[in-house]
């Protein structure tokens, strides 16, 4: 598949966890997807973008929590 990809890394975000005010959390992240182009013309492709990321991170209460995402997107490139 064309344009496949993964993604794994450490994310820097804000949470809202219940008796907490605003808490920073590192959520290790691993994410998949493929963006296929499909050509138009010799200078200009469509793409379509599908991705998918998993969050996880530990609480204050010392358990797990995980968010799951799905990302999907259209785009059009024109090279010059």
């Amino acid at each position: 598949i064309g344009g496949f990809f993964v993604e794994i890394g450490k994310s820097n975000a804000r949470f809202i966890e219940e008796g907490q005010a605003d808490v920073i959390r590192h959520p290790d992240v691993i994410g998949y997807g493929f963006t296929p182009a499909i050509p138009i013309n010799g200078k200009t492709r469509f793409l379509v973008d599908l991705a998918f990321r998993n969050y996880n991170w530990t609480n204050n209460s010392h358990t797990t929590s995980t968010i799951h995402t799905f990302r999907t997107g259209l785009g059009l490139q024109f090279n010059l």
